[in-house]
C-alpha cells in the first residue's frame, strides 16, 4: 500500500474518461478494453495503490475507504452533490466526462448519477435483480421518506447504459440488452502487455503438473475474520495439498492486508498480481469461493477449484453456501480454532 498522504492527486488535465474501481481485476479489465491510459482519470482507493501503479498512471486519485460517509452524505451523493469532506474531487470532473466503473461503491451513486457505463467486478454481476438489491444503512425514518440509499447495483440502474462482462456465469436475460461480452481468453493473454507489464508475473513460475497456487479473499462480511483465523485457515489448505504431494504458492488477494509469512512450506507470491495472471504456471488455482476460480472454465492444463465455506461461519450466507468443487479436496474448517 502506498503510504503518501492522502488524497494522493496526480493529473494531466487531458482526459476524457474517468474509472472508479476499488479491484485491480476491474482496472485490468477496463485497460483492456481501452488501453490508452492517458486518456482517464482512475479515481482508486489505497488499498490497491502501490507506488508501482501510480508511476505508470498518467492521471490518479487515491482516496481514503477509512473516510467516513453518513446517512445526510449519501443523499448528497444521490443528488449528484459532493459532501464536503470530499468535495476536492471537483476540481478534477467536467461535465463531459464518461464514467466507467464500479457502481456498488460508497461514490457510486455520485459518479454514476447521470449514468456510466458498468465494468466486471465479479459473480455479483450476474446475480438476478432481487439478490444485489441494496438499502444504505439510513435510519428507518429516512428511508421511508425519502429513500436515498435505494439503488440497483451491479448494472440493473436504468441509468447504466453499458455492462462489460467477460461471462464468468450466465448473464440475466433482462441485462442483455446492454451487455457487451469481452473475450475472455484474449483479455488473460493481454495482461502481461497492459501498464508496461505491470501485470505480467516473472518467468520463474513455469507450469509444472504438480504446482497448486492457493488465493486468499477478503471476507467483507457484517462479521470480522480475525487475521489469526484467516492465517489458520490458509496453513490448513496449504498442508492439505503439500500432503497430496503438491509444490503450493499462495497468493493474496489484492486487498488483503493479513500476514501470511508465517505459513511454511509455501511461496508467497504478489498480491497485487491479477490471479488470473498465473492460469498457464499452475495446475490447479484454489479459493474458497473467489470468482476467479470458476470450476466450469477449467480446461486440460489449469484446475479451478473452489473449496466452498461450509462450517465458516464468518463469511456471508453467498460463500457458506459454496460447496466444494472437487470433493477430493474437501476441508472440513469446523475444526480450525
Amino acid at each position: 500500500m502506498n503510504k503518501q498522504k492522502l488524497p494522493i492527486i496526480k493529473h494531466t488535465e487531458k482526459y476524457e474518461n474517468l474509472l472508479y474501481v476499488e479491484s485491480v481485476y476491474s482496472l485490468a479489465l477496463y485497460l483492456h478494453l481501452f488501453p490508452f491510459q492517458e486518456n482517464t482519470l482512475f479515481v482508486i482507493v489505497e488499498s490497491i495503490a502501490t507506488q508501482e501503479l501510480l508511476d505508470e498512471l498518467s492521471n490518479v486519485i487515491v482516496i481514503s475507504k477509512k473516510t467516513k460517509i453518513n446517512d445526510f452524505d449519501r443523499f448528497l451523493l444521490k443528488l449528484g452533490i459532493l459532501p464536503k469532506k470530499i468535495k476536492f474531487l471537483e476540481n478534477y470532473l467536467t461535465d463531459n466526462l464518461k464514467i466507467y466503473g464500479h457502481d456498488h461503491l460508497r461514490l457510486s451513486s455520485f459518479f454514476f448519477s447521470k449514468g456510466g457505463c458498468v465494468i466486471e467486478d465479479g459473480l455479483a454481476n450476474y446475480k438476478p435483480q432481487n439478490a444485489v438489491f441494496q438499502y444504505g444503512p439510513i435510519s428507518k425514518s429516512i428511508k421511508s421518506l425519502l429513500n436515498p440509499c435505494k439503488c440497483y447495483p451491479f448494472g440493473w440502474n436504468k441509468k447504466v447504459k453499458k455492462i462489460y462482462l467477460t461471462g464468468l456465469e450466465k448473464i440475466p436475460a433482462e441485462l442483455a440488452h446492454k451487455v457487451k461480452v469481452v473475450d475472455r481468453d484474449e483479455f488473460i493473454k493481454n495482461l502481461n502487455n497492459i501498464l508496461n507489464g505491470y501485470f505480467a508475473i516473472e518467468k520463474k513460475y513455469g507450469h509444472t503438473e504438480n504446482k497448486v497456487l492457493i488465493l486468499t479473499q477478503t471476507f467483507c462480511t457484517t462479521h470480522v475474520l480475525s487475521d489469526n483465523r484467516k492465517v489458520e485457515i490458509y496453513r490448513n489448505i496449504v498442508n492439505m495439498f503439500i500432503d497430496k504431494g503438491f509444490v503450493v504458492s499462495l497468493k493474496p488477494h489484492p486487498r488483503d492486508r493479513t500476514d501470511y509469512s508465517s505459513i511454511t512450506n509455501t511461496n508467497i507470491v504478489p498480491s497485487h498480481v491479477l490471479a488470473e495472471s498465473f492460469y498457464n504456471y499452475f495446475s490447479k488455482i484454489v479459493s474458497i469461493s473467489s470468482s476467479a476460480t470458476p470450476p466450469k472454465l477449467s480446461t486440460e492444463t489449469v484446475e479451478f477449484i473452489q473449496l466452498g465455506g461450509q462450517g465458516l461461519t464468518e463469511l456471508s450466507d453467498a460463500a457458506q453456501k459454496t460447496k466444494c468443487s472437487n470433493l477430493e479436496y474437501k476441508l472440513t474448517f469446523n475444526n480450525i480454532n
